[in-house]
């Protein structure tokens, strides 16, 4: 499953100076200039023989275009929920500049070499680093978290320049500019849900390349065979526009896929129990249980005629809003405690937070609680194994993913946003 990426915003403009800092830890291939670069990728040394990529991002249209004021008034927005200090809100009104290290955050829990990385390049730009729910200073050190928690020790930067003691902008305005009026594409809609039908295809497209993967990393007999008769029957099924690029790509592969690609896809099995449960064909295991993958091709009926996904299109329905809104909840209360034990593993009163959280309040009743705070399998979750936490990550982040998307947060169901 690919890992969130970790985002360093700063006040200093500097493309070359991240180029300069990813240089000092190994070979960087770039794709453009120093100056006007989109895409840099490390080879970063990882043992006295191992080597792994980091591929860092940058996007000036982002930071430098008409989008950029509404960004920076969401990130306030959104760490004003956990209440938010002046010296922070202060920081984030000074922001001018932002890269993205993909699939960086899961370096939080592994405490690996590309945390050097990315301190490295906020210290560079004295900026502070963004990762699902939390606020970074360039040492890593909490500044806010969702629960207004913060290490007494970090540092808040201080930049010559804040956006929010200009007049409040309307959507898109560009920084330090007058605000014009919003067009069409600067208003924000309300989420618009997916139809059953839409939902019900989704779900057979995830059933073939769920079963693709889990074959492959299983190492079944007749692999040659499945690889081509999966593709055969999305096509069949008419169910090639729903497949996103990346989805299509691994379904119509030849060989066998790489590793990582697999297990992104073999993870996506835990959002297909969920549109399966939001379809009223199964029911969902509990957050810390893996679903049973076979069941859910057997309700596809992968390789069956292809009338009959045609029915199991036609006549979907959805669970009702009070279920499918109540799931999102426990979804969101789940992932939210696992991004903040990898951020800070201790045990808390995960109960006292149910009842008055930055997000409202949520029940605990299909929780298992011990002394007070989540339990995984049995354990409190500080005392559970780090398998069962890398686990119950995994699990709740392709979960609250499902969830998001049955909510309409995106039409690209990959492109759904997780934020805790």
């Amino acid at each position: 499953m690919n890992a969130p990426p970790l985002n360093v915003f700063s006040h200093r403009i500097a493309p070359a100076a991240v180029v300069a800092v990813l240089r000092t830890f190994g070979p960087v291939t770039l794709d453009g200039t120093d100056d006007a670069w989109t895409r840099a990728t490390l080879s970063l040394k990882t043992g006295w023989f191992g080597r792994t990529s980091l591929v860092v991002t940058h996007n000036e249209d982002y930071y430098a275009g008409p989008g950029w004021a509404a960004q920076v008034h969401g990130m306030r927005g959104f760490f004003a929920r956990a209440g938010l200090p002046p010296d922070v809100e202060s920081a984030i009104g000074g922001l001018r500049f932002s890269v993205a290290l993909l699939d960086a955050a899961d370096a939080l829990d592994k405490n690996d070499k590309r945390l050097d990385v990315v301190a490295a390049i906020a210290n560079e730009l004295d900026g502070m680093v963004f990762c699902p729910g939390y606020l970074l200073d360039r040492e890593l050190r909490v500044l806010l978290g969702p629960d207004g928690a913060r290490d007494p020790d970090a540092v808040t930067p201080r930049y010559p320049t804040n956006l929010f003691t200009l007049r409040e902008p309307e959507s898109g305005a560009t920084l330090g500019a007058e605000a014009r009026e919003p067009d069409d594409d600067d208003v924000e809609r309300d989420p618009v849900p997916p139809t059953p039908e839409r939902v019900a295809r989704r779900a057979l497209v995830m059933a073939a390349t769920t079963a693709r993967a889990l074959s492959e990393a299983e190492e079944e007999d007749d692999l040659p065979g499945l690889r081509g008769d999966l593709w055969k029957w999305v096509e069949d099924c008419g169910l090639t526009d729903e497949c996103e690029p990346r989805e299509a790509a691994f379904l119509q592969l030849d060989g066998r896929p790489k590793d990582q690609d697999m297990l992104n896809a073999c993870w996506r099995v835990e959002g297909l129990a969920v549109l399966m449960w939001a379809l009223g064909h199964v029911e969902l295991p509990r957050y810390d249980t893996l679903v049973t993958p076979r069941e859910l091709w057997k309700v596809a009926n992968i390789f069956g005629p292809p009338e009959n996904a045609g029915e199991f299109v036609a006549s979907a329905t959805l669970r009702s809003s009070v279920e499918l809104d109540a799931l999102n909840a426990h979804l969101l209360a789940f992932h939210w405690r696992m991004v903040d034990f990898r951020l800070r593993p201790v045990a808390m009163d995960f109960v006292a937070f149910s009842k008055n959280c930055w997000f409202g309040s949520f029940p605990v009743d299909d929780f298992e609680i011990i002394d007070a705070d989540l339990a995984l399998g049995g354990k409190r979750v500080d005392v559970a194994s780090q398998d069962a936490r890398d686990t119950a990550s995994s699990t709740a982040q392709e979960r609250h993913l499902a969830s998001n998307w049955l909510r309409g947060d995106s039409d690209v169901y990959s492109e759904t946003d997780v934020s805790t």
